[in-house]
């Protein structure tokens, strides 16, 4: 809800509007079919997300295709040998998967997970770059893009 009606009071906001807000600004998620049905009972409320959706359905759908083929490439099974050409080899792989529990019962192995972690927020920034990147050249001709993971148009 990036802009709210301007009229709008805490007294004469529809519920479920408000509960979207009030969900948004403690950082709480909310399910799909509660936003749809506020966004479909009170579009007033929401006109970027109507604009975006009006210019997301408007993208033909081999360019929508091709999103999802560059989606799925990034989340393959292969994540790791993806990014180890940009950032090296994953140092201590025999540590993944281990847990937490792993982890905190042996401590001994703190100089390596600070090695293994600092590899994976590599990795992850990379990844991110990369997601942000494919979404903006494919979606970006269409006014929609990507900026730190949130969706947004292009005014």
């Amino acid at each position: 809800m990036k802009r709210a009606k301007e009229s709008a009071t805490l007294d004469n906001v529809p519920h479920g509007v408000l509960y979207i807000w009030a969900m948004g600004n403690i950082g709480q998620p909310i399910d799909t079919d509660t936003y749809n049905r506020a966004i479909a009972n009170h579009p007033e409320y929401f006109p970027d997300e109507i604009e975006f959706r009006r210019r997301f359905d408007a993208i033909p759908e081999d360019i929508k295709k091709e999103h999802s083929k560059l989606f799925d490439t990034l989340i393959g099974s292969n994540i790791y040998t993806m990014y180890e050409s940009k950032i090296g080899k994953l140092p201590h792989s025999e540590l993944c998967g281990k847990g937490i529990i792993y982890r905190v019962t042996h401590p001994e192995l703190k100089d390596k997970y600070e090695a293994y972690d600092e590899w994976m927020r590599k990795m992850f920034e990379l990844h991110e770059k990369d997601r942000e990147d494919g979404y903006n050249r494919l979606f970006n001709p269409y006014g929609l893009k990507s900026v730190n993971g949130e969706k947004q148009l292009i005014k």
